[in-house]
């Protein structure tokens, strides 16, 4: 990188250079085409179909969350703005059609509304809807309150930290992106979270009751929608592998030592389990009915899902008709989650990369 910026380079080594820069950015991308077998019509690659594409597969209870996909796993396609390939990743995922696009619909904050919804905080809820704790809500409550300056993306990952039950260690690590955050760092992350449970006293009293519970092994949760889990210990000790921590009660939950540790494990991975299995069964509600219902004609099958997004792929024609449609359906309440009605967006464009 620092040989690229010398200006003693000419035009041609630089750009040579570039090329190797930008090469070792996708260093791991081979794993998404497969491996590769050399045959006498040229290179095959193992997950490259015989029309050039790649199909990946979805398993529906690859995970107790939410479903799965392998070869390749499309959902850890990051997004464009996030993707330091010259071609983002995404722009690989086109429609069915040459005269289609690909048209997404997403919930908005959807983890965080029923990860409120299994804590009963109903308050948490409405700040949600109101858009007071969405994730750039989030960033800016925390830069008003303690003088930071957390981008939309840190505002994610404090929300995503706190609706899984994440310590604040953790998040520290995740927000100023190191292995080993200092004792100060952590103490900005501890004081974020007690705020947050302040703020949403439901919510902290849900996740002290499901502490006491946590007691059990295994401890079984059961969602909105009567899907169940029983949370079992692993075998992890602590969040810095600190497996001779010393006991720190008013750490509570967040307590790595020998402990707590097997403890807050099945505490954790309840809360998890939780907010995030809820979202993906009402985004099975929403896909169940645009295919039964027929909502999108004969385009109703999504060929995508991605967590809390499903993507279809539609003539050009149509897609703003179509798009409707959905976003009435996806707006439609949900009996399981109290009647609430979640928000929603669509967008769409020539590939999975341009409908971002």
């Amino acid at each position: 990188m620092k040989l690229s910026q010398s200006n003693s380079l000419s035009a041609e080594a630089k750009e040579f250079l570039d090329a190797v820069i930008s090469l070792g950015k996708g260093a791991n991308d081979a794993h998404w085409l497969g491996v590769a077998e050399e045959t006498e019509d040229g290179v095959d690659f193992e997950k490259v179909g015989a029309d050039g594409f790649i199909y990946p597969r979805y398993d529906i209870c690859g995970s107790p969350d939410r479903a799965i996909a392998s070869s390749p796993n499309i959902q850890n396609f990051p997004r464009p703005d996030d993707d330091p390939r010259p071609v983002p990743l995404r722009r690989a995922v086109v429609p069915l059609d040459p005269s289609h696009v690909i048209l997404g619909v997403d919930f908005g904050s959807v983890e965080t509304i029923t990860n409120a919804i299994e804590s009963q905080d109903w308050d948490r809820v409405q700040a949600t809807l109101a858009k007071r704790i969405t994730h750039e809500g989030t960033a800016k409550i925390l830069n008003d309150a303690f003088g930071l300056s957390l981008n939309r993306q840190q505002g994610k990952a404090v929300n995503h930290g706190f609706d899984k039950g994440e310590s604040p260690y953790n998040l520290a690590r995740t927000i100023f992106k190191t292995d080993r955050p200092s004792r100060q760092q952590t103490a900005q992350c501890t004081t974020i979270f007690h705020r947050m449970l302040a703020e949403y006293p439901k919510t902290a009293k849900f996740r002290e009751d499901l502490w006491e519970r946590s007691r059990e092994n295994p401890l079984v949760v059961t969602n909105s929608f009567g899907r169940r889990l029983m949370c079992f210990s692993r075998s992890k000790y602590g969040d810095a592998d600190e497996r001779w921590a010393k006991h720190v009660p008013e750490k509570k939950y967040w307590c790595s030592c020998g402990e707590c540790a097997p403890r807050r494990d099945r505490w954790k991975y309840a809360i998890a389990f939780l907010g995030r299995s809820a979202a993906f069964d009402a985004l099975l509600r929403k896909m169940a009915t645009i295919w039964y219902d027929k909502r999108l004609d004969q385009y109703s099958l999504p060929y995508l899902e991605v967590h809390d997004e499903l993507d279809f792929s539609v003539p050009r024609e149509r897609v703003e008709m179509y798009s409707k449609r959905a976003i009435e359906c996806f707006q439609e309440p949900i009996p399981e989650l109290g009647g609430i009605c979640l928000p929603a967006d669509a967008k769409w464009g020539d590939s999975w990369s341009s409908a971002h």
